[in-house]
């Protein structure tokens, strides 16, 4: 999933926003039109995602940790998966919450729907620049 990505997140409400995310080698940021842009880090090991993310727009140097679980190590040309979430600020994926991610390498576009315990669901578009 290394690269640069075009994203559209959709909220609860509907709300739309774009924005750019690169993800590099353990690294990753978030160009926001008009924002300074948010950085934090990745590693993924023995199924784990594990993430730093910034805890909000006005302190991204104060980075919390969150985590996907179930991930697979390599991707083949498309998949469709549900994966355990831990949100950035909580220490385990208790609450139920999920990922569900479907990927088409021939599109190059990866979606993922953040899904809440209470059935909330927000959905980022990403398509590969």
């Amino acid at each position: 999933m290394r690269g640069r990505w075009n994203v559209e997140s959709t909220s609860v409400g509907g709300e739309k926003g774009t924005y750019t995310v690169t993800v590099g080698a353990g690294v990753w940021t978030i160009d926001w039109p008009g924002q300074d842009a948010w950085r934090g880090t990745w590693a993924l090991q023995g199924g784990r995602l594990a993430l730093q993310v910034p805890e909000s727009p006005n302190s991204p140097e104060d980075l919390t940790d969150a985590a996907a679980t179930d991930v697979p190590e390599t991707v083949s040309d498309s998949i469709s998966l549900a994966l355990p979430w831990q949100p950035p600020g909580q220490s385990d994926t208790g609450e139920g919450q999920k990922l569900d991610v479907d990927y088409t390498s021939k599109a190059g576009v990866l979606r993922i729907r953040h899904i809440e315990t209470s059935g909330s669901t927000t959905i980022h578009t990403c398509t590969r620049v």
